[in-house]
C-alpha cells in the first residue's frame, strides 16, 4: 500500500525519557540516506548556505547570549557545578565556518565565552567554570567521510555532523578524570581554554585547519563548491 511505502523512505523513533532518540535512529538514517557521504553533504548544504549565511547569535529574536549569562550566574548563585563544553566537529564543518567568513566570529565567541565566564564568577568570588574546547582538529575530527560510491562502508566516530557515543564517552572520561595533561592524544582532542591560552590556542587550531586544507584538498574544495552551486 502507499502507507507500506512511505514508511519505509522515513524513520519514526520516538525520543526516549532522557532525550535522546534510540539508539538505532542514526544508523538507519544514514543507510536510508545512501551513506555518510549523502548524509554529510546534505547537512553541508544548509549549513553553507542557509545557517552560516547570515549567522547570529540571536535566534527569532531569541537572545541566546542572553540566556547563558542567566545560566551562569544562575549556576553561581546556587554553587552548581557546571563544565562548559565546545563540541566536537568534523574539519569539514570547521572548514566551511571558515569557507563562509565566519571564523574571526567563531574565535571571538571564544573568547566571549571565557570573559563572561570570568565577570561572573568574580562578581561571586568564585573560580570560574572550566571551559572544555573539544573542536580540534586531530585523528578523530578529520576521520575520511566514505565517497558517494562506498554507501556501506560505515565511520568509526561520526554518523553526519553528528559524533557518535563512543567519542562522547571519550569526552565525559577526559573531563571527568582531567586527562588533558596525561598525554598528548588527549591533549589532541580537548584543551580546558582560559584567558592565558586562547591566543595561542586559535593559532594553533587556524594553522591545523590550513595543514588539513591541503592534506584533504577534495574535501576542501567540495565545501568550496556547495557555495558557489547552490
Amino acid at each position: 500500500s502507499y502507507e507500506t511505502v512511505r514508511l519505509q523512505n522515513s524513520i519514526h523513533y520516538e525520543y526516549l525519557r532522557n532525550g535522546m532518540r534510540e539508539r538505532n535512529h542514526m544508523k538507519d538514517r544514514v543507510k536510508l540516506e545512501g551513506g555518510h557521504k549523502k548524509l554529510f553533504l546534505r547537512k553541508e548544504k544548509t549549513f553553507v548556505n542557509k545557517l552560516y549565511e547570515d549567522f547570529s547569535f540571536s535566534n527569532n529574536n531569541i537572545d541566546t547570549w542572553g540566556i547563558f549569562e542567566k545560566f551562569l550566574d544562575k549556576c553561581q548563585e546556587n554553587d552548581i557545578e557546571l563544565v562548559i563544553i565546545i563540541s566536537p566537529m568534523h574539519a569539514r564543518h570547521l572548514n566551511i565556518i571558515s569557507v563562509t567568513g565566519n571564523w574571526e566570529n567563531y574565535e571571538n565567541w571564544k573568547e566571549d565565552l571565557i570573559d563572561e565566564n570570568e565577570r561572573i564568577s568574580e562578581y561571586y568570588n568564585n573560580k570560574g567554570f572550566d571551559i572544555w574546547d573539544f573542536a580540534l582538529l586531530n585523528e578523530i575530527t578529520m576521520e575520511k567521510v566514505p565517497s558517494v560510491s562506498e554507501p556501506l562502508v560505515e565511520m568509526e566516530w561520526w554518523w553526519d555532523s553528528h559524533f557518535k557515543a563512543k567519542f562522547g564517552d571519550i569526552i565525559i572520561d577526559i573531563i571527568h578524570e582531567d586527562l588533558e595533561s596525561e598525554n598528548l592524544y588527549y591533549e589532541s582532542l580537548g584543551k580546558k581554554i582560559n584567558k592565558e591560552n586562547i591566543d595561542m590556542h586559535s593559532h594553533s587550531i587556524r594553522s591545523s585547519l590550513e595543514e588539513w586544507k591541503r592534506q584533504f584538498k577534495n574535501d576542501y574544495n567540495e565545501i568550496v563548491n556547495l557555495q558557489k552551486n547552490y
